[in-house]
């Protein structure tokens, strides 16, 4: 791992409202999936632990988040860019040497993204800097935060954050909201290596990591070529994370809002004398959300594999939330140009999350010449693994044998369930 792509990651380790009893699924592949200088938050409550040089320990608590969409890609955040539904804000303030710029904003019925950077003076150390951001309205609605993604150039991050905005009710003409922005660094982060001029990386020590929890839907982690070895999962936290407050910035803006339109099929098809139902869609510009029915088989959490074709583009759900009943809310970054369309939704498979020992998953990785150390017993996917890129046979995409690996340890029920509706 290059000591850039170590800075920009130590960077992003932070901790939000983790309950103790939180089932800990991974939202690990977008701290270490993409090239240097990029980190991705996606439906957190968010993440972290302790860094120890020449290993990661990374632990997340995720927001149901259904992990297919691995690369930085939002499709649904690029429609209201390229149709100019975002508002420019250009609203600054500058405290401690730290200078945060809200750049623009955009708010449906699903979501409120905001886009700022954060700059510092030349003398001021951006090493374990990291924000966190909290959102409210004047009818004192407080917005969780969800997913985002921050791009870190020397003394500069530009940030764009993402809020759940389902707790609002009715369809108003704009929002009137405050943004807080905490500047927070931690202190017991470990001194970064000095470089050595005569070493060129050459990625030969990467390494690969990944870990479950119980939210029913399968995880594949994006393994980076250039990593060190790392473990991820369950895992206990080590050393006390230690964090400071640099610097609480407030601004206020007013945006439009855009609500969403709401199509109610209610339809039910039946394959292999089992029904599926699509009870509801919710369209915005900038996500889709639509709920699907199933009877539950047993007792066991049955979570459906859904895929959505809006003709010009094709998703597996990006977020998948039980209601309850054998319901469940899937959310997909999907555009929506607010033009008649056909769509077609396919519930591909209901399944159950995996559940293996340590022993079971050492040996289906074997068996495909691939080497892990599993460290603890797993049950629901809850895990540790850590291994080395060095063990891994040529190619083999380790990241489709995590896949195939995790469905032997679940049970699956094949469809398809094809749903085919009229967007207005």
């Amino acid at each position: 791992m290059n000591n850039k792509h170590l800075t920009d990651i130590l960077k992003s380790l932070t901790e939000k409202e983790i309950p103790d009893d939180m089932d800990l699924w991974p939202v690990i592949q977008e701290q270490l999936q993409h090239p240097p200088r990029r980190r991705m938050r996606r439906f957190q409550r968010l993440i972290v632990v302790a860094a120890v040089l020449g290993t990661l320990l990374i632990s997340a608590a995720a927001y149901g988040f259904y992990q297919q969409q691995t690369g930085p890609d939002d499709p649904g955040l690029d429609e209201v860019k390229h149709s100019n539904l975002i508002t420019p804000l250009g609203l600054s303030q500058t405290i401690n040497g730290f200078t945060v710029t809200l750049d623009w904003a955009y708010a449906d019925a699903h979501r409120i993204a905001i886009a700022y950077t954060l700059g510092s003076e030349a003398s001021t150390d951006m090493y374990g800097i990291f924000t966190m951001e909290h959102l409210t309205d004047d009818q004192g609605n407080l917005f969780p935060s969800t997913f985002g993604g921050v791009v870190s150039d020397n003394n500069l991050q530009k940030a764009n954050a993402n809020f759940d905005a389902s707790s609002l009710s009715g369809a108003p003409d704009s929002l009137n909201l405050t943004l807080t922005v905490d500047i927070q660094r931690q202190t017991n982060l470990p001194p970064l290596p000095t470089p050595d001029p005569n070493v060129t990386p050459d990625g030969s020590g990467g390494g690969f990591g990944g870990g479950g929890g119980g939210s029913g839907e399968g995880f594949v982690p994006y393994i980076p070529e250039d990593a060190s070895s790392f473990q991820v999962g369950n895992i206990p936290m080590g050393e006390a994370v230690e964090f400071e407050t640099q610097a609480t910035l407030s601004f206020e803006f007013t945006i439009p809002f855009i609500p969403a339109v709401v199509v109610e099929p209610g339809e039910t098809i039946t394959t292999h004398d089992l029904a599926v139902t699509l009870e509801k869609i919710a369209v915005a510009p900038s996500m889709t959300k639509a709920v699907v029915c199933h009877p539950l088989p047993d007792e066991q959490s049955w979570s459906p594999f859904v895929r959505l074709n809006t003709g010009s583009i094709q998703l597996e759900a990006a977020a998948s939330t039980p209601l309850g009943g054998g319901c469940w809310e899937m959310t997909f970054l999907a555009p929506y140009d607010r033009q008649p369309a056909t769509w077609t939704f396919t519930v591909e498979r209901l399944q159950t999350p995996p559940v293996f020992t340590a022993d079971q998953l050492e040996a289906a990785f074997a068996e495909y010449g691939v080497t892990v150390e599993v460290q603890g017993e797993g049950s629901q996917g809850g895990y540790n693994f850590s291994g080395s890129s060095q063990t891994i046979p040529e190619g083999i995409d380790i990241n489709q044998l995590w896949r195939q690996v995790e469905d032997r340890f679940r049970q699956i029920t094949s469809g398809p369930w094809e749903f085919t509706i009229e967007i207005p």
